[in-house]
């Protein structure tokens, strides 16, 4: 999965413009598109604020049926054919935030997942689609003047699958050095480091272990992140 994104914010910080490109592979499937996002924000206390944003773009999605491995009859014409259609994607969510605490609520694809939009395209016919949703939330306690531990929790949910959660929690030192691990429930557990190198610019890197039957057929996967923010203002 490779994803690279773009964001600011213009009319004194009111509303922020963003795009976002991504290329995403998972065996013989394959997404390649992108989204153009909008958000405003409005100040509901003296450190409250409520936002809400939109993401509109164009998904390629592709399926490499022919490429099946060990298929039961070679000649079965479910795999004789591979297929691409460009479809429309649109997402919504809203955002709290204080200096100290976050909650959030998303649904990133609201018109259909990549399932029904396999099954669209091999039968033609419309079906209702189960979105995705995503709740987050974290808070920031100071453990000294130096030390500062930021505990999360992100719940995804989708109709016909259980719910499952990640649970994370990072120590970050003198704002400057994050480490911190993970546990998605029924899946894996992940390590994390981050490392603030200047106020503008961040590197992390995250390794995953997964804990369900899936290990037979992986030895975790690995995450990369570079984050530059342009400005004199540092968010951590």
């Amino acid at each position: 999965t490779t994803s690279v994104s773009v964001d600011g914010a213009i009319n004194d910080n009111k509303v922020g413009l963003g795009i976002q490109l991504y290329d995403d592979r998972l065996g013989v499937e394959k997404a390649t598109g992108f989204n153009a996002m909008v958000s405003t924000r409005v100040h509901v206390s003296e450190k409250g604020v409520l936002s809400g944003g939109l993401s509109f773009g164009m998904m390629n999605y592709r399926t490499d049926l022919t490429q099946v491995p060990n298929r039961f009859t070679p000649g079965d014409p479910a795999f004789s054919q591979n297929y691409s259609k460009w479809m429309a994607t649109i997402g919504a969510g809203l955002y709290y935030n204080t200096d100290r605490f976050y909650a959030g609520v998303s649904v990133p694809n609201i018109l259909r997942t990549r399932i029904a939009t396999l099954d669209l395209i091999t039968s033609g016919i419309q079906k209702a689609n189960d979105f995705h949703i995503f709740i987050t939330s974290g808070v920031v306690l100071d453990m000294s003047d130096e030390v500062k531990l930021k505990p999360s929790v992100l719940l995804k949910a989708v109709s016909g699958a259980p719910v499952q959660a990640d649970l994370n929690c990072n120590v970050w030192l003198r704002d400057v050095i994050g480490l911190g691990a993970s546990y998605r429930t029924g899946d894996a557990i992940v390590g994390m480091a981050e490392l603030q190198v200047n106020p503008q610019l961040r590197l992390g890197y995250a390794y995953d272990v997964t804990t369900s039957q899936l290990n037979s057929f992986n030895r975790g996967s690995h995450e990369l992140m570079f984050r530059f923010e342009f400005g004199r203002n540092k968010t951590i």
